[in-house]
């Protein structure tokens, strides 16, 4: 039996990784403890913290004892650059220099993105490739890693990194991208703007990164950075059509150049031989998931 604490248990990620660890770990004796810094996400599986800071961190970390430790607090929206490096690489360092001092610890996942990779020369991209990023979210998620390092190499913390690629899947925030995107088409009468379809990703279902996090805590190195990803990129189009067929849209496309970034990665994918070792491979369908994303939408249109 082991027991893990969930930073960041209300994210998207948080949430469907609670829900792996009630319908397929719970009745073997493993116990899930979210940490939630908003009273609306309380629930007898969460504890409530509203300031986590390093004191507060690091006495919660005392009372509950916990074997493994997951940091799902981050993301790419921000108003600054400062808020950015805070809710990425500022709690993850508060959150290993608590966990140094307490001997339950035995593993802390970091999760990490694949936009530290920036601009990939070769495809797919291993872990070993340099990291190069190229947007300020992709910075300091590279900082974040260089945390992870420090505390590994100088305080041999058994910490890993998740650089997860991208996801699919029910219950994602309105503002990202694919649900944005959904929204669009569903709200369009004949003409949506869009930015560059023929940019390809690399896309898993949220139930297939939630198993390969649980993977890495179980069984990860510390010191090392883990791919999650399914090996294989799908163009902006083929979502794009999938998204029209499933709404009954016939629509012509405008470029909308503001969608257009500089610097854009064309093609993205990643090599997933590290996570595979560990016992992971992708199991879910992507447009099975994309499905239920615009089952969501329609309600809403």
């Amino acid at each position: 039996m082991s027991k893990v604490l969930v930073f960041g248990a209300n994210s998207f990620s948080g949430r469907h990784f609670q829900a792996f660890f009630s319908h397929e770990l719970a009745s073997q004796g493993h116990v899930c403890v979210g940490v939630v810094r908003e009273q609306s996400s309380l629930s007898a599986a969460n504890i409530f913290v509203p300031e986590l800071r390093g004191n507060a961190i690091r006495e919660l970390i005392v009372k509950e004892k916990p074997d493994y430790i997951v940091n799902f607090i981050g993301g790419a929206s921000s108003s600054g650059f400062d808020s950015l490096y805070a809710k990425n690489a500022g709690i993850s360092r508060e959150i290993l220099a608590a966990a140094v001092d307490a001997s339950s610890v035995n593993r802390v996942l970091l999760v990490g993105s694949a936009a530290a990779y920036g601009v990939p020369k070769d495809l797919p991209v291993a872990e070993t490739a340099p990291l190069q990023p190229v947007t300020d979210y992709g910075l300091v998620k590279v900082m974040q890693e260089h945390y992870a390092q420090y505390y590994h190499r100088v305080h041999g913390l058994e910490v890993c990194v998740a650089r997860t690629f991208n996801v699919l899947g029910a219950g994602m925030p309105e503002s990202l991208a694919i649900p944005s995107f959904i929204g669009r088409i569903a709200a369009a009468s004949n003409n949506v703007e869009v930015g560059d379809l023929e940019t390809s990703r690399d896309y898993l279902t949220i139930e297939d990164v939630v198993r390969g996090y649980w993977q890495i805590l179980q069984k990860g190195q510390g010191g090392e950075a883990y791919n999650v990803c399914s090996g294989r990129s799908v163009r902006m189009r083929e979502l794009f059509d999938f998204i029209c067929e499933r709404l009954d849209k016939k629509l012509t496309i405008t470029v909308d150049s503001k969608k257009l970034r500089p610097g854009e990665v064309k093609d993205s994918r990643g090599g997933n031989d590290k996570l595979v070792k560990l016992g992971w491979s992708p199991r879910g369908d992507i447009f099975a998931s994309l499905e239920s994303m615009i089952r969501e939408v329609v309600v809403v249109y």
